[in-house]
């Protein structure tokens, strides 16, 4: 008795919500979803809140657009804690006979469906044309942009060609310049030392012969001087003596 009080009490106090189902593609699996309106308190403006539950739907009973009613329950999967109690209503389904449908609707669904697909079929044949044309004019474009780089590639390569041969070509020639330069140089070399030592020796030449006549023109004139001196001497010698004379002869006279 007490534990059927206690199971009446725990599904009494188990949580209810009445919600629309809006997707059943999994098995034993539906998403409800409950909208809840409630004013709030400060603004006094309703709020909706839409919150969905995944809810274990044993039979597949519920189909998207019903009305049902789910219940809490004991965790069922990672993220199942509802059960669906009952459908309330199924959504309407349109129950037309095929007898009962208009034969010119036909038609024209046939019609429309036939337009749809020769504009279908237009627009891709359009679309290859567009896209043979666009690759074409990249080829075309490419084909231009590729000249001159093979042009450019061409040229390139047949000047790294020519370089070692007019470098082989232009190494005997500089050589031989260099050659006759170096020859040439040493030639005024040797001229310009020859020309600096017959300069020398002729300077020198010059000065040796220039110092006996120098020594002989000294001695010349030392033996000019002294025979000057030796006449200066006799002329004085002279006049002492005809002084010495003349002072003899005045005593006498007086």
């Amino acid at each position: 008795m007490v534990q059927a009080e206690q199971a009446v009490e725990r599904e009494v106090n188990r949580k209810r919500r009445n919600g629309v189902v809006v997707s059943h593609g999994n098995d034993k699996t539906v998403i409800v979803a409950v909208v809840s309106a409630a004013r709030h308190r400060l603004y006094r403006k309703v709020i909706r809140r839409t919150k969905r539950y995944p809810v274990h739907d044993p039979e597949n009973s519920a189909t998207t657009g019903d009305l049902v009613i789910i219940e809490e329950c004991r965790p069922i999967s990672k993220t199942k804690r509802w059960r669906l109690v009952e459908v309330i209503t199924e959504r309407e389904v349109a129950e037309v006979a095929p007898e009962s449908i208009d034969e010119a609707l036909v038609d024209e669904m046939q019609r429309t469906a036939a337009r749809a697909a020769a504009e279908a079929e237009e627009a891709e044949e359009a679309d290859a044309e567009e896209e043979a044309t666009t690759e074409a004019e990249e080829e075309t474009t490419a084909e231009a942009q590729d000249e001159p780089a093979a042009e450019a590639e061409d040229e390139t390569t047949a000047e790294a060609e020519d370089e070692p041969v007019a470098e082989a070509e232009d190494e005997p020639a500089a050589e031989a310049e260099e050659e006759t330069t170096g020859e040439v140089e040493e030639e005024a070399t040797a001229k310009a030392e020859d020309d600096a030592t017959a300069e020398a020796e002729e300077e020198t030449t010059a000065e040796a012969e220039d110092e006996p006549a120098a020594e002989a023109d000294a001695a010349e004139e030392t033996v000019a001087e002294d025979a000057d001196d030796s006449e200066a001497a006799a002329e004085d010698g002279d006049a002492v003596d005809e002084d010495e004379q003349k002072s003899a002869e005045e005593p006498a006279a007086q």
